[in-house]
């Protein structure tokens, strides 16, 4: 994601390599030419002034944060949560490597509520980190996948590097995987973060096609929705994309670079060494289906649903949550005052309680439009 109304003013140098006689007429063309289009796609959408400095470099200067003042990334310290197991990987047909957690409850049986977590863009399971283990106390298996292009989920097929890290095609590999590792859960339950959201109705979407995986209940959490939310910038998005996909190394290399200062800079994402975290991140943004989103959402409006979020998120307005929940299932609704973008962190202990209540009663069949409602709950 790439904010319209960023965190604060700064500055980034981008300096390319110094040695101009390496490089090819075509590609100090092609990097004038993306530094004037850059320039010109973020003055457009008020992401960033972009200035030209010394030959060879990018300077991107003087990002403001909008008047808001209910917002927050709630980013305060809290305890460290215990370790996770160690990572469990499968080969979905020597295109990726899909890496994920299987944390399981004492007594598992067949019954138990298996919860699937899909993290957002970027992110990996370790989003869920004070979550999962209070869910497995509540008696929860619970799934952490990391969807391709993330962490451990590598891909082989690198010549299509770029379309298998894509919004839809990204999750078409994860629910392959998915298949065998959930195959003896009659409960399955999945949960998408952020722009896991869409992850997660997509992934029920092919579900409701494909019937492989006992899918019972969906759950959002600060989920994107049918349209960009205010911490995206389509265009610019889309530039980036293309700068991508240039075929050029040192405009590839120089995106990479970009996008990585915008989500540490102006997101406060915590950096990471992760290979092309940032990078995987923007293309599922880029590339984000909104219609096909509505179409899959559609196809799962009888089953039940889960949302949560806060009133001060800094990334997504309420309203698109709100329009999500209007069309999905009776289920319960639960808005917080103040919890920030992260409410899998900042509201774990009340979401692991909620999340199980809900959880066992659709387990045991209770008719879920006469134990909820779409009417929204507000919370501390």
């Amino acid at each position: 994601m790439i904010v319209n109304n960023a965190v604060e003013t700064f500055t980034i140098r981008i300096t390319l390599e110094s040695d101009t006689t390496t490089r090819s007429k075509e590609e100090m063309k092609a990097v004038v030419r993306a530094s004037r289009r850059l320039r010109s796609a973020a003055r457009q959408h008020g992401v960033a002034k972009l200035d030209m400095g010394a030959p060879g470099s990018f300077l991107v200067a003087r990002q403001s944060l909008g008047s808001s003042p209910f917002v927050s990334f709630s980013t305060k310290p809290r305890a460290s949560p215990p370790p996770l197991p160690e990572p469990l990987v499968i080969d979905v047909d020597d295109k990726c490597k899909i890496e994920y957690i299987d944390v399981k409850p004492e007594d598992l049986s067949a019954a138990t509520p298996t919860l699937v977590l899909i993290h957002g863009a970027p992110g990996t399971y370790r989003d869920f980190r004070h979550l999962i283990p209070l869910l497995k106390d509540r008696g929860v298996r619970v799934v952490g996948v990391n969807l391709p292009g993330f962490a451990g989920s590598t891909i082989l097929d690198t010549t299509n590097y770029y379309d298998h890290i894509s919004a839809f095609p990204s999750v078409q590999l994860t629910y392959k995987a998915m298949q065998g590792v959930l195959k003896a859960s009659d409960n399955v339950f999945v949960l998408g973060h952020s722009f896991g959201g869409h992850a997660a109705v997509h992934f029920t979407g092919i579900n409701a096609d494909e019937q492989r995986i006992n899918i019972k209940g969906l759950v959002l959490l600060a989920g994107a929705g049918h349209r960009p939310h205010q911490a995206l910038s389509p265009r610019l998005n889309d530039f980036l994309w293309k700068m991508l996909r240039s075929g050029l190394p040192m405009i590839e290399s120089t995106s990479k670079w970009l996008v990585r200062q915008l989500y540490i800079k102006s997101f406060k994402f915590p950096d990471s060494k992760l290979p092309d975290y940032f990078t995987a991140g923007i293309v599922r943004c880029a590339t984000a289906d909104f219609p096909l989103f509505a179409r899959h959402l559609e196809k799962n409006r009888a089953l039940p649903s889960f949302l949560a979020w806060a009133k001060d998120d800094a990334l997504i307005e309420e309203e698109i949550f709100l329009d999500v929940s209007a069309v999905c299932h009776p289920g319960p609704r639960l808005a917080f005052k103040k919890g920030g973008h992260n409410v899998q962190k900042t509201k774990a202990a009340f979401l692991a309680d909620e999340l199980t209540d809900w959880m066992d009663n659709v387990v045991q069949g209770k008719e879920q439009s006469e134990v909820y409602s779409t009417n929204v709950e507000i919370h501390p």
